[in-house]
């Protein structure tokens, strides 16, 4: 069924938004070592600036597009859950 293909892809989503660093910038490694901050973490003022400039090509891109659209929603609490884990 469609609705259980778009459930796995969100999950899907989810998972890999939750594995992710941003690996450059202000957020990257040299300053948040050894891999940089988890996009999820990102504060929304930052990845606005991206949706202004224009976000990364390829998945990262994305990625970041999709964690943007969520806060900027006021959804930032979906991912209470990945840093309750993190700890």
């Amino acid at each position: 069924m469609l609705e259980d293909r778009f459930r796995d892809w969100a999950a899907a989503d989810l998972s890999e938004i939750q594995k992710t660093s941003i690996p450059f910038g202000k957020y990257g490694p040299a300053n948040f070592p050894p891999s940089g901050k988890k996009i999820y973490d990102l504060p929304l003022e930052y990845l606005l600036w991206f949706s202004h400039k224009g976000f990364p090509q390829g998945r990262l891109g994305e990625l970041l597009r999709m964690v943007c659209q969520m806060k900027a929603d006021g959804c930032d609490e979906i991912f209470d859950h990945f840093r309750k884990q993190k700890r």
